[in-house]
């Protein structure tokens, strides 16, 4: 019901993603072996989160996790440019051209 919701473009937040059904279950299954009396579990672009919603980006929780969140995607990010750097250097010349493409 939640994924129709985000996905009938009735989301209110901007940066915020949808669970698939699948994804909703695996959550709901963790979510289900912990105690906690009352938990929230979001999908957030926090890049976009960060640019729409400046005054809430400043608060320390969500700076906090932000922070976190772009430290690690600019880790991905490097990984992945030497990763197609390599793939690039040891391919050969004529499959070059495909490897940017498919990039």
């Amino acid at each position: 019901m939640a994924a129709r919701y985000f996905q009938g473009a009735h989301a209110i937040l901007q940066g915020v993603r949808s669970f698939t059904p699948p994804q909703g279950l695996t959550v709901l299954g963790r979510l289900m072996e912990q105690d906690s009396a009352q938990v929230g579990v979001m999908r957030v672009d926090w890049r976009t989160w960060r640019l729409l919603y400046p005054t809430f980006s400043h608060s320390p929780l969500l700076s906090q996790l932000i922070r976190e969140e772009t430290d690690q995607a600019t880790e991905t990010e490097r990984q992945n440019a030497r990763g197609i750097r390599e793939s690039l250097l040891n391919a050969e010349p004529g499959s070059r051209q495909q490897i940017m493409e498919t990039y």
